[in-house]
């Protein structure tokens, strides 16, 4: 499952197994761990924490559009499909 901060981990089945691009993936962290991991590691006052977090939000939305139009291109070939076999 995932929710709006587009954070994922891979869904692992067998743990020694590689992660291929485009897996999907679940939330692992929430923003605000993120934005705190980033500012002890580079010992910021939160400007860099908040910059990685806005990239990380335009990510996620990036990957809903994606997730919607694939969605809907699939029900459009349904669709026709459907015409074509005479059952609409």
């Amino acid at each position: 499952m995932v929710d709006n901060l587009g954070i994922r981990k891979i869904k692992k089945e067998n743990k020694s197994k590689k992660i291929n691009k485009g897996e999907k993936m679940e939330k692992c962290f929430s923003l605000e761990e993120i934005r705190l991991a980033v500012d002890i590691a580079i010992g910021d006052d939160g400007f860099r924490s908040k910059e990685v977090c806005d990239i990380l939000k335009v990510f996620w939305k990036e990957r809903e559009e994606e997730a919607e139009l694939k969605m809907q291109n699939q029900q459009a070939q349904d669709y026709k499909e459907k015409i074509a076999s005479g059952f609409l």
